[in-house]
């Protein structure tokens, strides 16, 4: 996730939006890793005019770079108006809500929150901000992100192909997931979700 230099100003452009759908990954490997993850699920669920409309498998990753324990990872998609940098303000405050520590890249934490990618009318939104690029620059680089993905949304295309193209064609030293953790994320939260994403209302 980019550095956190403060908060969205009032006259962002993108401060304000229609519905979209958001896709957010969540990842702990501090603490209790699973209720990191239920916190932030249902901190998420709280914002103002806001739904889950699917939710993945926690997914058992194997660390990168200087952290020492596995991962818990995830993704939940949701129905927002929230824009994507007033949405980044939301999950910057959720990680340090949980005592998210930023002291060096790729090590341990208690909350990782990722805005990979959002949906709406006109597709894929594209933002490229000092703070912010979408779709999420790594999406087709981490399995413990294109396994959760891909099962609450499999027909996402990103950069041009399906997700389970990228996750045939990713090396074997990005292969981190070990299996799927076993618990819910969210009881009687929604499975799955289509692209494109407004049906309904």
């Amino acid at each position: 996730m980019s550095e956190d230099p403060g908060p969205t100003t009032a006259h962002d452009p993108v401060a304000a939006a229609p519905v979209r759908v958001a896709f957010v990954a969540l990842g702990s490997n501090v603490g209790d890793r699973f209720e990191h993850l239920q916190e932030a699920a249902r901190g998420l669920a709280a914002l103002p005019s806001t739904t889950i409309v699917g939710c993945a498998s926690i997914f058992e990753t194997a660390p990168m770079g200087a952290a020492k324990f596995d991962f818990l990872n995830a993704v939940v998609a949701l129905k927002t108006v929230v824009a994507p940098l007033p949405m980044l303000d939301v999950l910057l405050q959720l990680e340090r809500s949980r005592g998210r520590a930023r002291d060096e890249k790729w090590g341990p934490r208690t909350l990782d929150l990722d805005l990979l990618a959002m949906y709406g009318d006109e597709g894929s939104l594209a933002v490229t901000h000092p703070r912010l690029t979408l779709p999420h620059p790594e999406i087709t680089a981490r399995d413990f992100v294109l396994r959760p993905l891909m099962e609450i949304a499999p027909s996402l295309q990103v950069a041009g192909h399906r997700l389970d193209h990228h996750l045939a064609t990713l090396p074997e030293h990005a292969r981190t997931v070990r299996g799927r953790h076993g618990l819910p994320l969210l009881e009687r939260a929604p499975f799955g979700v289509s692209v494109p994403l407004l049906e309904g209302g």
